[in-house]
């Protein structure tokens, strides 16, 4: 598929392994346009920089970063001189970040400008950090200005007046090494416990891109990407930094977080061709009238989560085009199953696409069970063997997600196996009950879960539901009782409907169905 060298530095194939002009934009950010070239130089000189901050081949920086170009500055720098950079969300709570920076034993933090206070903090839980030194505040790429003027006296190290090579001086020597030697790191979202360190090979990210973004989606140097997810999140990451630096397409980088107004701003200003989101984004964007916007773009895609076919027809007639749904993990990187652009089947979550072999573990269930995922490319899995029985020897990857096998090679995601439950004995699929309210009602987004009651070992069902407008809440419960009872078996059927005002998320956008489970727990059955 590609040829390599047997020895080799990522971001240096990364820039010039698809023989992109250098000349050519590679992103936009705060109505700036930096090109390939241009970003390259600073990757180096960044590079430059850390080593001078004493980081060396083999140890973890962890990046605390909003969209920027410092994310590529900091990332491909540290990838550049054999270091394995960690990028998390800058918003993670002070428990999780705590944890990371214990488990990861990163020896480097850069993090964005912000009250002295929580950089204290950082440095105050940073086992491995001896020095005020080894934190660098990135204050070069900040586009509230205020932030700036309310941030001024420092003693740590700030980006923007750090030591830089001038052009001239520039001479880099990329550390080289093999397609399997481990590349960077991600945590998952740490929904089920601590989050788990997963660790990516220099050519994991390589063949997902050219399988995902160039052999499904067709992304090539004429497109321009937005992408919704933040670069924090795998689905980003790959989204808005390798995919389009390995196609030469251009990317729109926003280090604002998103909303419908912010949205529907860069679609009128970047008119991007690409399109990645999440489907409570979708969701949002449908309550918008501005169909001009979208004119622009080419693929509507969707991955984090489920998409509700409702969506999907919804959007169609809203836009005259469907969004194009897949799956991934941040395990294998990006994408596995899609749909094709153009060839959507919007009850199916897709086919494995090209470089991926799929197989389910059935349990004795015809064309069902969960879904396991086989790559190209070898699974280094979790860091210290965490929870490695999820690896097999033989490269399987074991998702957790409970798929249906259809015609073809068509896989439809039902649940995570975690997430359904038994009643009375029978198997209850939590997306049958979701699907059905969310087609037929005024409905945001619904979520069914079983909640166990220890005291006399049986399970309650509760269908939850946020609403999309204001309605008579209690009338709205009773027509959708009255119709599950007429068209379900009674073990399908919630024992109590129930309206929230909104639901929580980690930072990945999905919803956080076992605090919903939390706070359901604490609910007096009547």
């Amino acid at each position: 598929m590609l040829n390599i060298k047997e020895k080799f530095n990522l971001t240096k194939l990364v820039f010039e392994g698809n023989n992109i002009s250098s000349n050519k934009p590679a992103l936009v950010w705060n109505n700036t346009e930096i090109t390939r070239k241009e970003l390259l130089i600073n990757i180096i000189k960044n590079a430059d920089y850390l080593l001078k901050s004493g980081l060396k081949e083999g140890e973890r920086i962890v990046l605390l970063l909003n969209d920027s170009p410092a994310i590529f500055e900091f990332f491909f720098g540290a990838i550049s001189i054999g270091a394995i950079p960690i990028l998390i969300n800058p918003k993670t709570k002070l428990k999780d970040l705590s944890y990371i920076l214990k488990d990861s034993m990163a020896t480097l933090v850069v993090t964005e400008i912000q009250s002295l206070k929580k950089i204290e903090e950082i440095y105050n839980m940073s086992p491995n950090i001896d020095s005020r030194n080894k934190i660098i505040v990135q204050d070069r790429y900040v586009s509230n200005l205020d932030v700036l003027k309310n941030n001024k006296e420092y003693f740590y190290p700030r980006s923007s007046k750090a030591f830089f090579l001038e052009e001239d001086e520039i001479e880099m020597s990329f550390a080289l090494r093999g397609k399997d030697a481990p590349a960077f790191w991600q945590y998952t979202s740490g929904t089920t416990g601590n989050p788990k360190a997963v660790i990516h090979s220099q050519i994991s990210m390589i063949s997902n891109t050219i399988c995902f973004a160039e052999k499904t989606l067709k992304i090539t140097s004429k497109d321009r990407i937005y992408s919704i997810p933040k670069m924090f999140f795998g689905y980003g990451l790959g989204n808005s930094l390798f995919f389009p630096i390995w196609t030469g397409a251009k990317v729109l980088i926003d280090d604002n977080w998103p909303n419908a107004d912010g949205i529907l701003r860069n679609f009128e200003n970047f008119k991007p061709t690409i399109f990645f989101a999440i489907p409570k984004i979708y969701n949002v964007l449908l309550h918008e009238e501005n169909l001009k916007a979208y004119e622009s773009v080419r693929v509507f895609y969707s991955a984090g989560s489920n998409l509700n076919p409702t969506i999907n027809k919804r959007w169609k007639q809203f836009t005259g085009k469907n969004i194009t749904q897949g799956i991934g993990c941040t395990e294998i990187g990006h994408v596995y199953v899609s749909n094709i652009p153009g060839e959507e089947n919007i009850n199916s979550t897709g086919k494995p696409i090209y470089g991926f072999d799929i197989k389910l573990n059935s349990n004795g269930e015809n064309n069902f069970g969960e879904i396991c995922v086989k790559p190209s490319y070898l699974l280094l899995g979790y860091k210290d063997g965490n929870q490695q029985n999820k690896f097999s020897i033989d490269n399987w990857y074991k998702t957790g997600d409970n798929f249906k096998k259809e015609n073809e090679d068509d896989y439809r995601f039902l649940a995570r196996i975690d997430e359904m439950f038994k009643v009375n004995g029978r198997k209850v699929i939590p997306s049958i009950i979701e699907n059905y309210v969310l087609h037929n009602y005024p409905i945001f987004e619904a979520v069914y879960v079983g909640v166990e009651d220890e005291d006399v070992s049986d399970i309650f069902t509760y269908l939850c539901l946020t609403l999309n407008k204001s309605i008579d809440e209690q009338s709205l419960i009773e027509k959708i009782q009255k119709d599950l009872n007429d068209n379900f078996e009674s073990y399908l059927r919630p024992h109590k409907i129930l309206i929230f005002k909104n639901f929580e998320y980690n930072s990945n956008g999905k919803i956080l169905k076992q605090k919903i489970k939390e706070q359901l727990n604490q609910v007096i059955i009547e």
